[in-house]
């Protein structure tokens, strides 16, 4: 499977949460991979469940004021 993602955005000006978690996991599998390949542990090895990403949502909606 391909993983494809644009990164041309400043992420603390977006409302939009799916833009962030649609860069934001490639980045972290392309991340995990690349130490992987070094022989090295995961730097972020936890999966984002369904759960914790609403979990996330609310909050960067708290944040930026759009609640």
């Amino acid at each position: 499977k391909s993983l494809k993602m644009n990164a041309a955005f400043d992420p603390y000006t977006v409302t939009d949460f799916s833009r962030i978690m649609e860069t934001g996991i490639p980045l972290l599998f392309t991340l995990n991979s690349m130490n992987r390949s070094l022989g090295e542990d995961d730097p972020y090895p936890f999966i984002i469940s369904k759960p914790v990403e609403k979990k996330l949502e609310f909050i960067h909606k708290l944040l930026k004021g759009i609640l």
